[in-house]
C-alpha cells in the first residue's frame, strides 16, 4: 500500500485511508468526505517524516508525473492506517459527545461533571 499525494493547485491531497494517516500523523484536517489537503511548502516536512517512518507513498505532480518511494519488506502503512483510524474513531466520538453537551441545561452540566470527577478520582 502506498499514500497517494496528489498535487491540487497550492495544496497536495490524500484521499480515504491515505488521509486518516496524514491527519492523524501531522494534524491537518480531514473532511467529511475523507480528503485531508496541506500547503505545497509543506511537502518536504511530509516526506522526510514519512520516509523516517517508512511509509511508502507516491507523490504525484499536476503534470502526471509520479515519485514512488517504496521501503518494500519494511513498509508500515497498514500499522499507521490502523493507528489512525482508531484515533479519527475517538475523535468523532469525542465531537459528538461535546455536541451533546452543549445541548444540556446547566443542571445537567452540573450532574455530569460531577460523574465524570467521581470517576476519574476513583482511578
Amino acid at each position: 500500500m502506498y499514500i497517494k499525494i496528489r498535487s491540487n493547485g497550492l495544496f497536495y491531497d490524500t484521499l480515504d485511508d491515505d488521509a486518516y494517516i496524514i491527519h492523524n500523523i501531522f494534524g491537518y484536517s480531514i473532511s467529511k468526505t475523507k480528503r485531508c489537503s496541506f500547503p505545497n511548502k509543506s511537502l518536504n516536512k511530509v516526506t522526510n517524516i514519512l520516509d523516517g517512518k517508512k511509509i511508502n507513498y507516491i507523490v504525484m505532480d499536476s503534470d502526471g508525473q509520479e515519485e514512488k518511494h517504496d521501503f518494500d519488506n519494511l513498509n508500515s502503512y497498514d500499522k499507521y492506517l490502523d493507528k489512525a483510524k482508531k484515533h479519527y474513531n475517538k475523535e468523532i466520538k469525542i465531537d459528538d459527545i461535546i455536541n451533546k453537551i452543549d445541548k444540556l441545561s446547566d443542571e445537567e452540566l452540573d450532574n455530569l461533571v460531577n460523574l465524570v470527577e467521581k470517576y476519574i478520582n476513583e482511578k
